[in-house]
């Protein structure tokens, strides 16, 4: 998993149709807090924790989480019940926008051909 993968899967999703300002709020606050515990998943938090730390209604957080599940952004298993405040498990799904061949890496690292860029020899 790359958090790029997960930014770019982020608006190429919302180039489709435009997410909720809530749901994008919720995104990034979980890819942060999953960079902070080292990608070492899954994210468990309860939905009154989400609300707290985002400032956002229960409800809110509880449509935010579904649209998201919904375009395939995250993967999310709620509590039986899905109180507010039993915990859901969240997590991010593989990505996989590797670039397939030699030819797309060079065209995904095309760099100027100045002699100042020391790097260019390597792709």
């Amino acid at each position: 998993m790359n958090i790029f993968d997960l930014v770019n899967n982020f608006f190429e999703e919302d180039k489709k149709s435009k997410l909720s300002s809530s749901a994008a709020k919720l995104y990034f606050f979980l890819i942060y807090q999953a960079n902070k515990l080292f990608w070492e998943g899954p994210l468990t938090y309860s939905i009154r924790y989400l609300s707290k730390s985002l400032s956002l209604n229960k409800n809110t957080v509880i449509k935010s989480l579904k649209e998201l599940y919904e375009r395939k952004l995250i993967t999310y298993y709620p509590s039986e019940y899905f109180q507010r405040a039993i915990p859901t498990s969240i997590w991010f799904p593989q990505t996989t926008s590797k670039p397939k061949n030699k030819k797309e890496v060079k065209k995904l690292a095309k760099h100027t051909t100045s002699k100042e860029n020391k790097y260019i020899d390597y792709f």
